[in-house]
Order: structure tokens, then C-alpha cells, then sequence
């Protein structure tokens, strides 16, 4: 995890600090730590440059908040990633 936010710190594009950010949120949830996990997705989410990520983004906050039990807000999230992937 400390190579995962020192990367965070030195990435110089929006895009792969996106991906850090989500990476970092994986590894949380998987470890057990559903809210820092939704956190990290949700400091993703400050650095989406494109509908690809932003889909990442919502899938990684909706499987946390499902994780933690709340499944009305986790549908929701996945509505909005839904339509973005769809385009609409």
C-alpha cells in the first residue's frame, strides 16, 4: 500500500492518479476496509478524465457500499455508471 500512495504523490497525470486512487481502493476493500476503500474511489473520482474511469470509479463506490450494506445507494451508483457506459 505504501508504493501504491507514493505513486499518488508523484504522479504527474490525472489520468494515473485516477487509477491509483482505484487501485488503492481495491486493495482496502479487499483488506477489509470497506470505507477507506469507498474514500479512495471517491478521491478517484476528483481525478476522471475520461467515461472509461468514471465507470471504474462508480463500480468501485457502488461494490464498496454494497460491502457495507447499503444496497439502495450502491443500485443507484450503478444506474449512473450504467447509463454513462451506455452513453446516454
Amino acid at each position: 500500500m505504501s508504493l501504491i500512495r507514493r505513486g499518488i504523490e508523484i504522479a504527474g497525470q490525472e489520468d494515473v492518479t485516477c487509477d491509483l486512487y482505484c487501485l488503492l481502493g481495491d486493495v482496502l476493500r479487499n483488506i477489509g476496509d470497506t470505507e477507506g476503500g469507498i474514500s479512495a474511489f471517491e478521491m478517484a473520482s476528483k481525478f476522471i478524465a475520461d467515461d472509461q474511469r468514471r465507470c471504474r470509479v462508480l463500480i468501485g463506490i457502488a461494490d464498496g457500499l454494497r460491502v457495507a450494506d447499503r444496497q439502495t445507494h450502491a443500485l443507484d451508483i450503478l444506474s449512473d455508471a450504467q447509463r454513462i457506459a451506455e452513453g446516454n
